[in-house]
């Protein structure tokens, strides 16, 4: 039984990478290269502002706690013993601005942001 699953094994390593090759290469079968390939399904770009609008409390704290530290976005800063920059900086404005005008609107958000 054993030397049977060894002998199957290649096989099966084989029909996973042509599952690959299809969804490269044939348009229907794109969510398959996104499910076994090695690319992130979204660039960083996409995974911040997806962070934006998902909303967590807990994103928009940090966020108001990194403009505090910095507060004319210059210069370095430890936060949480990671390195904060002029980039983050600037995210984390975005991220502020963004969670105001929801707060605005929603009276639980206000609540939850802490504004």
């Amino acid at each position: 039984m054993q030397l049977r699953l060894i002998r199957q094994r290649p096989r099966a390593r084989c029909v996973v990478k042509d599952h690959r090759l299809l969804g490269r290469h044939v348009e229907s079968l794109n969510f398959i290269e996104l499910m076994l390939g090695d690319k992130p399904p979204l660039s960083p770009v996409e995974s911040f502002y997806q962070r934006i609008l998902a909303s967590d409390p807990d994103e928009v704290a940090f966020a108001k706690r990194v403009l505090e530290a910095i507060p004319d976005g210059r210069g370095v800063h430890m936060l949480d013993g990671k390195m904060q920059d002029d980039a983050t900086w600037k995210q984390a404005q975005v991220m502020v601005s963004l969670a105001r005008m929801l707060a605005d609107k929603d009276a639980e958000l206000r609540a939850a942001y802490g504004f």
